[in-house]
């Protein structure tokens, strides 16, 4: 009687040399002198940006290097250390160490050249979050690592890390904002801003404290018009929208002249009658490279788009 045999299930095995090992987690952090506004405690608002670490650890056996990080979501912004650059310098340098179109890639610094981590060694990367929508988002991030081997002939093996955190993210302000049919004094433009406070964070004190509102262009910066904010001392010298108010301001777009141009440019205006507007350039601002990696995701996702339409 003959028998038929199918393959074994037993466990397979194969022996490997010594590999890198990397775990992952995220610590919050409160560094000194940062833009970010201190948390309350309370969970996340829609464009609210936070201060995070990431900390790798090599519990392996071998050096890991290569280290990059794949989000679903344009939220990560890589804090990096202050460079001797020039403005045009700055600008054409990758956003948040990205590499790739999509503005949801990295690779990480992990130190000096080579960018190793060691058997044992901790390295952390000060990051900040800027988290959108406002509903429960579910946040991805795929670590991939490779075995440093600088004498290997060929190709480095690699591992893979993945981590998935749910994140609820609250609604905050609702900003619109259009030009006017009318215009100002030739070419300038009217602009229409309207807020709208939506928190529905918490019972109570649901206030929001406005600062200023930016510009970021190469062709035309931003002036408030006058008179639009009270000079009452009993007042200070702020502006806070409650639960579920709506205010609307008015703001010339003045064209820049062609000598400044060069470069993107953005213009701070500021809620207050006291304090003049300002125009700098957009490489020097923290909150500017959000909307550079914002852009590139959707970009990113509308030519996706269209190829998968193109190929069906």
């Amino acid at each position: 009687m003959n028998r038929v045999r199918g393959e074994s299930m037993l466990l397979k095995a194969k022996i490997e040399g010594d590999m890198p090992c990397l775990s992952a987690e995220l610590i919050k952090r409160t560094p000194r002198d940062s833009p970010v506004v201190t948390p309350d405690g309370g969970p996340p608002l829609e464009g609210q940006i936070s201060s995070w670490t990431i900390r790798l650890r090599n519990v392996g056996t071998a050096p890991a290097s290569a280290v990059t990080l794949k989000t679903n979501l344009p939220w990560i912004k890589v804090v990096e250390e202050e460079e001797n650059l020039s403005n045009e310098e700055k600008e054409i340098k990758a956003t948040s160490c990205c590499i790739g179109p999509s503005g949801t890639m990295m690779l990480l610094p992990v130190g000096k050249e080579p960018g190793t981590i060691e058997p044992g060694q901790i390295v952390d990367i000060p990051i900040q979050v800027r988290t959108s929508g406002n509903k429960k988002q579910c946040f991805y991030m795929l670590y991939r690592y490779e075995l440093y081997d600088p004498g290997a002939q060929s190709k480095p093996r690699h591992r893979w890390l993945r981590k998935m955190y749910e994140v609820p993210v609250y609604p905050s302000l609702f900003l619109t904002a259009k030009t006017l049919t009318a215009s100002w004094k030739g070419k300038d433009l009217l602009l229409s801003v309207e807020l709208t406070n939506n928190r529905t964070d918490r019972p109570t004190d649901l206030f929001v404290t406005l600062d200023h509102l930016g510009l970021a262009s190469r062709h035309y910066r931003l002036e408030a018009l006058p008179g639009q904010f009270t000079t009452d001392p009993a007042f200070g010298d702020v502006l806070q929208i409650g639960w579920q108010e709506r205010i609307t301001l008015h703001y010339r777009v003045i064209q820049v002249e062609s000598d400044y141009a060069a470069s993107c440019l953005l213009s701070e205006c500021a809620f207050s009658e006291s304090v003049t507007s300002t125009t700098k350039p957009c490489v020097v601002s923290d909150t500017m490279g959000y909307l550079c990696l914002e852009q590139a995701y959707e970009s990113f996702q509308v030519r996706g788009e269209r190829c998968n339409m193109n190929a069906a």
